[in-house]
Parts: structure tokens; sequence; C-alpha cells
């Protein structure tokens, strides 16, 4: 790593220590496969990839110079959250987790950390069965390579060159105070990656499923309702705060915001082809999916309301700003 990189990283205040190749595949077999993923793409976009020693879930992507670096958390966090929910799903196994007395903060960063036993623990018990494999697989990839398409969505995007003051789009923080003007910029930079990453995500996943599953579309709809449930819960644990006060100056936008655009351009594909009467039933049963799992293994009581906590003309009013923006930071045509 050069100086250039290192400073780079300092100025964002990211830790500087990154880890090298050896230390990253011998955590585990998923860890590998992973890596090797997410280098290919660095690869495939042109970029440097760096994974960071540090245990949270966040990525950053960097244009002075060009390169993505993602946290160490990202695989290990992403691994962790599908035990956790394939132990769920497929043999209603719940960890033992301590209710969340504050209704607005998510136990995310507090959950995972002490459960490496546990996960270690499972890990044959699912590789044995293929059900839990098969969501073990579903799970991690998409916390970890919605992640990765995210960032590479800043580099694709060119969102380094619209502003000569502008390094890296990064870390989410509830403590950042932009100007309204600036606030709806980057929080419109972050949709544009967050549509980018939901579309890579429907290209390499989606519909190579539905063409395994074009014999039962039952099937494939269940499994479309899993992957929305998924990537909602993604969004759900992104961030420390659900309900941001002061979103209107944030660099990123609340949880709600950001699902309910995801939601909004699933309404709108096509490349999916199914119905619109389907597409309800999916986002409607997604949600469903989201509270229970956040109750029954999360003991999360901000499950119930944390989505009410922003009114429909609150949220129609914000994804129109955002709309509005989309222009400024979207180079290419659908």
């Amino acid at each position: 790593m050069n100086s250039e990189i290192i400073n780079a990283l300092k100025n964002a205040k990211m830790t500087t220590y990154c880890l090298d190749e050896d230390q990253i595949i011998s955590q585990s077999e998923w860890i590998e496969r992973a890596y090797t993923k997410c280098k290919s793409l660095a690869v495939f976009f042109n970029t440097k990839f760096y994974i960071l020693h540090n245990d949270t879930f966040n990525g950053a992507a960097f244009y002075k110079p060009k390169f993505i670096a993602l946290n160490f958390g990202v695989f290990d966090l992403s691994q962790k959250m599908a035990h956790i929910i394939t132990n769920y799903l497929v043999h209603d196994i719940t960890p033992n987790i301590k209710p969340n007395k504050n209704p607005n903060r998510k136990a995310y960063y507090d959950i995972f950390f002490s459960l490496p036993n546990m996960v270690d623990a499972n890990k044959k018990t699912i590789k044995e069965n293929s059900l839990a494999n098969n969501y073990y697989e579903q799970i991690a990839s998409i916390f970890t390579l919605f992640t990765m398409f995210h960032e590479l969505g800043h580099i694709n995007h060119n969102h380094g060159a619209r502003n000569i003051n502008h390094f890296c789009d990064g870390f989410d923080s509830s403590t950042s105070s932009l100007s309204s003007e600036n606030a709806l910029d980057s929080q419109t930079r972050e949709v544009i990656c967050d549509l980018y990453a939901f579309e890579c995500l429907v290209k390499s996943h989606v519909l190579p499923m539905k063409k395994e599953l074009s014999y039962n579309k039952e099937e494939f709809i269940k499994y479309l309702t899993d992957h929305l449930t998924f990537i909602s819960l993604y969004f759900y644990f992104l961030s420390p705060n659900l309900n941001n006060d002061g979103y209107k100056h944030a660099s990123h936008p609340p949880t709600a915001f950001r699902i309910f655009s995801i939601y909004k351009y699933f309404q709108s594909d096509e490349t999916i082809n199914i119905s619109k009467i389907e597409k309800e039933l999916i986002i409607s049963s997604s949600s469903e999916n989201l509270r229970k799992i956040l109750i029954n293994i999360f003991s999360d009581s901000a499950s119930n309301n944390w989505h009410t906590w922003f009114t429909d003309s609150e949220l129609a009013a914000w994804h129109n700003e955002i709309y509005n923006r989309t222009p400024n930071w979207y180079l290419f045509e659908k």
C-alpha cells in the first residue's frame, strides 16, 4: 500500500492496517470464496481493493486515488448473520439476545461479536442440510456483495469526478451535519448505488435462479420474497439509528427511506418479468418476514413501528427530491 492510499484512509478517519490475502482466506472457506469474488469484481472495474482490519460492517469508495476499502467486518458479520437467520428459518434455533431497550438503537454492533462459538458449532449442521446451506449462501452473499456492488457503483458512476474536493464516499455517520443541498446530493449518490447494487444482484442471483426454477413459479416467488427480506434486513442493520431526526443534514438516508427506494425500484423493474400483483405480494410478505425476524431473533421492539416514523408524504417528498437530482449523479442509461 503506497503513501497516497494511506493518506486517503487517514483523511477518511479509517484504519490504515490492511489484511493481507493469507490472513483473509484463512478465516473460513466461505470468506475465501467471498473475498475472491469481490477481488475479481474490483479487477473488472479496474480499481484497487483492500480489506481493512476493522470488525465493524462498512466500506468506502475512494476516487483520489481510486480504490475500494471494505472492513473485515463486512465478511465476518455477513457470515454470522447468515448462521443466525438460517438456524432460525430451518431449525427454529434462536440465540440468547437481550431485548434492545432503546427503541431507536439497533443492537447490530453489539450482537455478533459475542457469538463466535455458536457460529462455529453450527457450521457443520448447516453445511449438511441443503435447505440450510442455500439460505446461508443467499444471506451471506447478499450482505457481502450488496456492499461491494454499492461501493463499485460509486466508481462506475464516476461520482468522484463531479467535485474536485470530493475524494471518497464512505461511512454512514449519524453525527454528520451537511448543508441541506450537500446532504441531498450525498443521499442521491447513496440511493443510486443502492439501486445499482440491487440491479447487480438481480443479474447475478435472481435471474439465474428464475431460470433454474422455471418449472416452479411458486418456489421462485418464495426465493424472491426471501431475497427482498434479506436486503431489507441488510438496510435495517446497516446504520446505528433507525429514526434519524437530522436526516436532512446527513450523508446517508434513514433506513426506512433506503428500503422505500428499493421497493419503488423493484415495482418498476421489468427484467424479472412478474406481474404487478405478484410484486405487491412479495413486498408485503417480505415486510412481514422482516418484522418476524426482528422480533423473534433480535427481540427488537422497534420492529413494530420503526417504518411508520416517517409518513407516506415524507417518504414521497424525499423520493421526489432524490429523483430530481438523479441526473446529476447517474451517468448511464438503463
